[in-house]
């Protein structure tokens, strides 16, 4: 069976492509996607996603909230959309934007720690930095790293919240 994936923003098709698998972010945790999985809608946080390609390596995405579709395999091809109002490739984002828009929401998140737009502002930013950061990452296998270096914490480390998904042993 084949897994064909594309990534659909309102401007353009960002992305289109055979994987193995696909891994994501939605609302209720992370969900990876293979070959023959059921039909499936979810709401995508902000967050990278991580596609396996068929043909070896990793497609790193930022995707700033949005959703994913998968539908019922057809004629052994299953499809897994995502459209997202913002996604940028690991080879588009411009590093010191991404800096300095960090920085920008960090300063107005010390001026008014509960505004909803700084907030919203920092966590774009910081996908957009560990996705540019994975560019410069190879794993032993000469493939694309995750974000999170290529480990199998979903959570990056950092202690569980609720809505993560379970951490899955090394």
């Amino acid at each position: 069976m084949a897994l064909v994936v594309e990534l659909v923003s309102p401007e353009r098709v960002a992305f289109t492509g055979d994987a193995k698998m696909v891994i994501c972010r939605t609302t209720t945790g992370d969900i990876a996607f293979l070959p023959g999985h059921v039909p499936f809608i979810g709401v995508l946080k902000s967050h990278y996603v991580r596609v396996l390609l068929e043909e070896g390596g990793e497609q790193v995405i930022a995707v700033h909230q949005g959703f994913v579709e998968v539908s019922p395999p057809e004629d052994g091809v299953t499809r897994v959309t995502i459209l997202s109002d913002v996604c940028e490739l690991a080879n588009t984002i411009d590093r010191a934007r991404a800096e300095a828009a960090l920085a920008k929401a960090e300063a107005a998140l010390s001026a008014d720690p509960v505004d909803p737009e700084a907030a919203a502002a920092k966590e774009r930013a910081e996908v957009r930095l560990a996705v540019a950061r994975a560019v410069d990452r190879r794993s032993p296998d000469g493939g694309r790293r995750a974000p999170d270096g290529g480990r199998r914490d979903p959570n990056g480390g950092r202690r569980a919240q609720d809505g993560d998904a379970a951490t899955v042993p090394a």
